[in-house]
């Protein structure tokens, strides 16, 4: 018996791996996403409409079916079909495009507002490297102790002094720092997305967008990705 489904919403570069033609695998399914693999090593996924979009993402309006990894798909004729009895109808799909960030603030004011969003948040019971968020938030006050706090969890005891370098070569402007701790940082971690992996893209992203916005106030932070590729899950790479 056939399944059948329709994508509401497609992001650009899953629009492109949903060409008629292209064909793959599954690499990896879980209850919110659905990732595939085409034949040319270009990565997409599937969610339901309430999960954050991306341009490699695929949205359908319904809970999300659950194929193996492994299993093939191709598109034909509008239609993504998985293992002959899965099909996502992509006729009617509108394209999502990511948004563009607005400058609203003066650059002076940054560091006021980010202090005072933060000062919000219940630290008490935070874990993974979200234990580091005030510690960086001392240092960026010029309120750091040399006598602060040691994790009890390695993982955080390894990376507490580079994540703390990284936080401190920003302050300094001194890009090229962050490459000698991001490289100790790629894979570090459980799952797919290893929390060294998911630290180091939420800084970069951070610093792109400031880039973007703020370009004669914040250096080029970009680091060479590419010889990474092979020390972590390919999803997370891609992300």
């Amino acid at each position: 018996m056939k399944s059948s489904f329709t994508f509401t919403e497609l992001g650009s570069t899953a629009r492109v791996c949903l060409a008629s033609g292209q064909r793959g695998k599954v690499l990896a399914a879980f209850s919110k996403a659905i990732y595939l693999l085409t034949e040319a090593d270009e990565l997409f996924w599937i969610t339901t409409d309430d999960s954050p979009m991306h341009r490699r993402c695929a949205a359908i309006s319904s809970p999300l079916p659950g194929p193996l990894a492994g299993l093939l798909f191709r598109v034909e004729n509008q239609r993504l079909t998985i293992d002959f009895d899965t099909v996502f109808d992509l006729a009617h799909a509108a394209t999502w495009n990511e948004p563009h960030a607005h400058r609203i603030l003066d650059v002076s004011s940054l560091p006021a507002r980010i202090h005072a969003f933060f000062s919000h948040l219940d630290f008490s019971h935070t874990k993974g490297f979200g234990s580091l968020i005030p510690l960086i938030l001392s240092l960026s006050q010029n309120d750091f102790s040399d006598s602060s706090p040691t994790f009890s969890d390695p993982i955080l005891h390894y990376v507490q002094p580079l994540v703390l370098d990284m936080a401190r070569a920003c302050l300094d402007v001194q890009p090229s720092r962050i490459t000698q701790s991001a490289d100790k940082l790629i894979g570090l971690g459980a799952g797919l997305t290893p929390s060294g992996d998911d630290f180091l893209g939420g800084m970069l992203f951070a610093l792109k967008t400031l880039c973007d916005l703020y370009p004669d106030q914040f250096a080029d932070y970009a680091i060479p990705m590419e010889p990474y590729r092979s020390r972590t899950h390919l999803i997370s790479f891609t992300l």
